[in-house]
């Protein structure tokens, strides 16, 4: 049963649901009916606590905040710990601590639009999850296409073949030794951006760097045209940026090995096995890599922001995040875990059979552990998945955000899997033209 909780705020006239929910092209009849009943922030935590914003919505509301506030949800495993952490912030205030969550916003919303959630690490281990709250109302769920192939697929099963352990452990080493830092406001993130543009045009791909935000790296996207749906777009995608310490610590060892060299790592080795073998498929493909996601998803945000205005339809998005650590411990059987927050839940059960079919020893199963760059695309409508390393709700990795996030712990034959799973899902929506 949910935890339903009610705080005296002032009842404040929303007008900006409407024109938002219009921006994206919904009819008068679906925006009306998205503003009375569906514009709120969302369901949030272990409990389910709601923070509406709608003007019309007949329940009990936890906070009538303007819908321009900043918001996020710490979850918590220890509240003493964290509410005395927060109550030092000069940059947030409590609306509500209690046993399971706590509730930020920023001290002076017209100051601080832009309050920083900040991550579990920031929190001394007091917390479980930290979720930012889209500013804006939730886009409803563009719903995904038929299946076109059925799994498993002679040609989808040749190609994931190729996956090698030994080439994902060489783009694991080169991103995590090759270079100082991938935080997103050093220069050596920017480095990195760089050599990921060469090797993914020297796979073939025509490629763009995204700028999104002054002193952060930016983003990498790789295209290769559809054979005969180039107007429909498949994207797949990892952050290539890292952290140790604080988000914005640019001058600290931050290898990333598996945060996230090994997602990156996977859609490398992508567009790689693409080059090698010519391999077509129907639909257009993107292969991205992000950077800013540790301060908050902010490049695939931008980027999937500014979708609406793309003249092709994207039909879904699949991210590869901490692929590398065996929660059983090196060389045991692990299980792919999805992301059951801010996820297409179907495509996820989806994948989870493809998965079975393809790796017919892979166990699959759910983390609710937040957040990464599927979010983004969930965010505004558009079908997305994620993988992960561990199961359960929160990050098991012991080197996590600090400088020991070496190469060397990682077990590249779950990666490797793991690179096949995703891969697989990615393809059988993408579809193969023609034979391998």
């Amino acid at each position: 049963m949910g935890l339903l909780l009610l705080l005296a705020f002032p009842l404040l006239t929303i007008a900006q649901p409407v024109a938002w929910y219009l921006a994206y092209g919904l009819n008068s009849e679906t925006t009306d009916e998205m503003t009375l009943l569906g514009c709120f922030r969302g369901t949030y935590g272990r409990f389910a606590l709601s923070l509406f914003t709608c003007e019309g919505f007949t329940g009990e509301k936890f906070a009538d905040l303007p819908v321009d506030a900043s918001v996020c949800v710490v979850e918590l495993g220890d509240a003493n710990a964290a509410l005395s952490l927060i109550t030092e912030r000069a940059d947030a205030k409590v609306l509500w601590g209690g046993k399971n969550e706590i509730i930020l916003t920023g001290r002076d919303d017209n100051s601080y639009p832009d309050l920083s959630c900040g991550s579990r690490s920031d929190y001394f281990g007091a917390a479980l999850n930290v979720i930012r709250v889209p500013l804006h109302p939730i886009v409803p769920q563009r719903p995904l296409p038929p299946l076109d192939i059925q799994a498993p697929d002679v040609r989808i099963a040749e190609f994931i073949s190729r996956v090698n352990p030994d080439s994902l452990k060489y783009w694991v080493e080169r991103l995590s030794d090759g270079f100082f830092s991938r935080n997103s406001y050093a220069a050596s993130a920017q480095d990195a951006v760089n050599w990921v543009q060469s090797e993914f045009e020297g796979f073939g791909f025509r490629t763009t760097q995204q700028t999104f935000q002054a002193g952060m790296c930016n983003n990498v996207i790789a295209e290769k045209e559809g054979f005969n749906r180039p107007n429909d777009v498949l994207i797949i995608g990892a952050h290539l940026d890292s952290r140790a310490g604080t988000s914005t610590n640019n001058s600290t060892r931050a290898p990333g090995a598996d945060d996230n060299g090994s997602g990156s790592a996977m859609v490398l080795e992508l567009a790689k096995i693409i080059s090698e073998t010519n391999f077509q498929m129907e639909h257009t493909i993107r292969l991205c890599l992000w950077c800013g996601e540790e301060q908050g998803l902010r490049g695939s945000d931008f980027y999937a922001a500014g979708l609406s205005a793309d003249p092709k339809r994207i039909v879904g998005y699949v991210n590869g995040d901490m692929l590398g650590w065996n929660c059983q411990g090196k060389g045991n059987p692990s299980t792919l875990a999805f992301m059951t927050g801010s996820a297409n839940l179907a495509w996820s059960t989806e994948c989870k059979q493809i998965t079975r079919e393809y790796l017919t020893t892979q166990t699959v199963g759910d983390t609710s552990a937040c957040c990464s760059d599927q979010q983004s695309f969930h965010k505004y409508g558009y079908p997305a998945i994620g993988g992960f390393e561990c199961t359960g709700n929160g990050v098991a990795y012991p080197y996590y955000h600090s400088v020991n996030d070496t190469a060397n712990y990682l077990d590249y034959d779950q990666v490797s899997r793991f690179s096949q799973a995703l891969m697989a899902c990615f393809l059988t929506r993408a579809i193969p033209a023609g034979p391998m």
